[in-house]
């Protein structure tokens, strides 16, 4: 098993070298604990010491001739479009009352967060414009509703 323990830094610090890709979902960005198989049959055992967000690009092994990056796999989205602040609080209230994520979009007025059915019933009840055609952004979290569970490496 790799093991990694920090970010070592960035794809571009690291020519030459063949990468290896750790595909994470959206939500494992944050975790501190994370165990995977990889592709190339490897297994990555990721244990931080603190709080650490992964980056897409983020080398955290590097063996051999080989440097294991972070690859944030895209993830569908509701774009939640808000046309006046009291919806904007009603939005954030009703999703965070869930423990949904929610990321910024292109203004102040819209916001993202992963499909799930019950959310398209909510949303819609609220009267807010609804669609599904982005991809999440995990530099642009504005709450994090996901919790870590560990995991023995």
């Amino acid at each position: 098993m790799i093991k990694a323990c920090e970010v070592l830094g960035s794809v571009e610090d690291f020519v030459g070298k063949e990468v290896v890709e750790v595909k994470l979902e959206w939500y494992e960005v944050g975790k501190r604990i994370i165990k995977k198989e990889l592709d190339n049959g490897d297994v990555i055992g990721i244990k931080f010491d603190k709080s650490v967000v992964l980056k897409p690009a983020d080398v955290v092994a590097v063996y051999g001739d080989c440097v294991y990056v972070i690859e944030v796999l895209a993830t569908r989205a509701f774009v939640i479009d808000v046309d006046d602040v009291d919806m904007v609080a009603k939005v954030c209230y009703e999703l965070g009352n869930r423990h949904l994520p929610l990321f910024r979009g292109v203004g102040p007025m819209q916001f993202f967060t992963p499909i799930e059915e019950p959310v398209r019933v909510l949303l819609r009840k609220l009267g807010v414009r609804v669609s599904e055609d982005v991809v999440l952004l995990v530099d642009r979290i504005c709450s994090d509703a996901c919790h870590s569970h560990e995991l023995a490496l």
